[in-house]
């Protein structure tokens, strides 16, 4: 079976003196397509198919720069429709799928080279997991397998870069995997505390044909800590304490749950730096944020006057705390959907183990 020919495979064609008009890209394959119910179904390359993977996923752009190692994948974004905008240097291609993500609620995603495309835009992708967003990073790398020769450009150990600046790192060793790893990264991009994850895949792989059916994946699972949940009830029904809220990113989806929240309990509602539009900021009871001295002076002061902290889907971080130097209160109850956030800083009399927007809702 004569393979399909690709920009990769046609670049070599006309280096050996091959006519260009007799150069053809690969035609997609009849049966390829994304089905009604969202799966990537059909015999197609593996670009085809992490395409149809993103596609499926909801993904309207990427940010990236095309190389040698990702040409094929290019291909298929522009030939499938696929948005994409090109950048001059990988660090803002993060930093644009980072905005996306703080603006949508939905991971944004890049396109890399391995080697330099990579290093460039660690610093982005540290950003996104010190601030809990959720990204999705496509990296290149060498050819694998029997394609395997040593001393490739860019070959960098890009698995080991990427698991220092993300949640986890999905390392394609075979085309059939490819529509897969993509699934689960968007899932565990999402799942819990938001973060960066990233899909290595070699070059190879890209032009490999394989016969696919990855369905999407089941839905994401979220805690709710009832016991804890019901303490924390008990504290806020006290009517004699004064209630304040302290609101971060995870509460970036949850505005109007917060907001009637607040109203229900009367409470001043501070933000952190990077939870800045959970509510309001005309809204009478929205204070700007931090509660410290760091903070707006209105937040300062409405905070004197609260008894109950109740922090949701927050860090108390080194700079939303002064270098650690919130006031304390009698009572804080703390939520948030990571467990490994509560009671490292600040003494807390409650933690309660859930989704933000469960925990406002109920």
């Amino acid at each position: 079976m004569t393979p399909p020919m690709t920009r990769r495979t046609a670049l070599k064609t006309a280096a050996a003196g091959m006519a260009a008009t007799a150069v053809t890209l690969a035609p997609s394959a009849a049966d390829a397509r994304v089905t009604r119910g969202g799966a990537v179904s059909g015999s197609m390359t593996g670009a085809r198919a992490l395409v149809d993977a993103l596609l499926s996923e909801g993904v309207s752009c990427v940010f990236g720069i095309p190389g040698a190692q990702e040409n094929e994948l290019w291909d298929e974004m522009k030939s499938r429709g696929l948005g994409y905008l090109l950048v001059t240097h990988e660090f803002s291609a993060a930093c644009m799928a980072d905005g996306v993500s703080r603006s949508t609620g939905r991971p944004g995603v890049i396109c890399i080279v391995p080697g330099p495309g990579l290093t460039n835009a660690l610093t982005g992708i540290g950003e996104a997991l010190l601030d809990s967003v959720p990204m999705v990073c496509v990296v290149g790398d060498v050819a694998c397998g029997d394609k395997y020769k040593p001393f490739q450009v860019h070959e960098l150990p890009q698995v080991g870069l990427l698991r220092q600046v993300t949640k986890g790192v999905f390392d394609v060793q075979h085309a059939a995997e490819i529509p897969g790893a993509v699934r689960q990264a968007f899932q565990l991009a999402q799942q819990g505390e938001p973060g960066p994850t990233a899909v290595v895949v070699p070059y190879n792989l890209l032009t490999d044909t394989h016969r696919f059916y990855c369905p999407p994946s089941g839905p994401r699972e979220v805690p709710f800590d009832e016991a804890a949940f019901a303490c924390a009830v008990q504290v806020l029904r006290n009517r004699k304490c004064r209630v304040g809220i302290y609101a971060g990113l995870g509460c970036m989806d949850f505005t109007t749950s917060l907001t009637k929240v607040a109203e229900l309990l009367q409470a001043p509602v501070a933000t952190s730096v990077s939870g800045k539009g959970v509510i309001d900021e005309c809204h009478p009871l929205a204070v700007g944020w931090g509660y410290g001295p760091q903070g707006t002076r209105a937040a300062e002061n409405a905070f004197r006057e609260v008894d109950v902290v109740l922090a949701i889907g927050v860090r108390y971080s080194e700079v939303s705390t002064a270098f650690y130097a919130i006031p304390p209160h009698r009572h804080v109850i703390h939520v948030d959907i990571n467990p490994a956030n509560m009671g490292r800083i600040v003494k807390t009399e409650v933690c309660v183990n859930a989704d933000a927007g469960l925990f406002l809702d109920r």
